[in-house]
């Protein structure tokens, strides 16, 4: 995925997590959609390793991140939604289906930036799955 040209939090995933998954594929592997601003560098030791773009920080240093290795989120951004409320750490059925729209938004807002096939599909694959929700 592209980054994008300007910091914006429309770019940044709603939930815990730097990523979305699309979907569980017959492997047990999973196709996720990952934000835009992460990132593994790949020169840094295992488990200190990610980096995010938005906050400028990484895992290695001093007054960085420790988690971004492993995708979880260190920006702090859309944990809750700003407009419903919604804790995205309380994963109830009623409150999950609130959030499916915020989903929805970050997918239109990252349309633009998705680079390759494998990227498109797992996006068409995230929508169709909180569009039958």
């Amino acid at each position: 995925m592209k980054r994008p040209e300007v910091k914006d939090e429309k770019y940044i995933p709603p939930g815990v997590y730097c990523y979305h998954i699309a979907s569980k594929n017959p492997d047990a592997t999973l196709s996720i959609l990952t934000c835009p601003y992460w990132e593994i560098k790949n020169k840094r030791p295992s488990q200190e390793n990610g980096y995010c773009y938005f906050i400028e920080k990484g895992d290695w240093q001093d007054d960085g991140t420790m988690l971004l290795w492993d995708k979880c989120k260190e920006c702090g951004k859309k944990y809750i939604t700003s407009e419903t409320g919604h804790n995205w750490l309380d994963d109830t059925k009623r409150s999950r289906k609130k959030c499916y729209r915020e989903i929805k938004e970050w997918l239109d807002s990252i349309g633009p930036l998705l680079e390759g096939k494998e990227e498109k599909e797992n996006a068409r694959k995230l929508l169709e799955k909180v569009s039958s929700c």
